[in-house]
């Protein structure tokens, strides 16, 4: 006759406890680690915001012709500049929509911190009056 001894295992409301425990650290963990990637300073991604929205909104209301300083849509443009700590990539691309030109400007800016902010803008040309080139 053999001795049964105490059987182990685990029961299902200890896996169940166990499980919950472990989504409730990994709720706690898992936002430190993913916004911790840009640092705790929020300064150089609203500094990489504001350039590359004052970049674009620049090439915006600039002449069709050339929104980017040496820059022309005619061919495909990718330049690059810095300011200060601040990468900044700019493209044009002039498309045909329906008959009407356009254009696809982007503006990409890197900065320190791991900030990295792209912004793009479709513009039309269009012209009232009679001296339209």
């Amino acid at each position: 006759m053999a001795l049964r001894g105490k059987e182990h295992g685990v029961t299902l409301i200890e896996l169940v406890i166990g499980m919950a425990l472990m989504g409730f650290l990994a709720a706690l963990i898992i936002p430190v680690v993913w916004y911790g990637r840009f640092g705790a300073n929020p300064v150089p991604t609203a500094q990489a915001t504001a350039i590359a929205q004052s970049t674009l909104e620049t090439a915006m209301t600039a002449s069709y012709a050339q929104p980017f300083p040496n820059c022309n849509c005619t061919n495909r443009c990718n330049t690059a500049y810095s300011q200060k700590d601040y990468g900044v990539a700019v493209d044009c691309t002039a498309s045909a929509l329906s008959g009407a030109t356009a254009e696809y400007l982007t503006v990409r800016v890197t900065g320190p911190s791991g900030a990295d902010i792209t912004l793009g803008a479709w513009r039309t040309k269009y012209c009232f009056g009679s001296n339209c080139p």
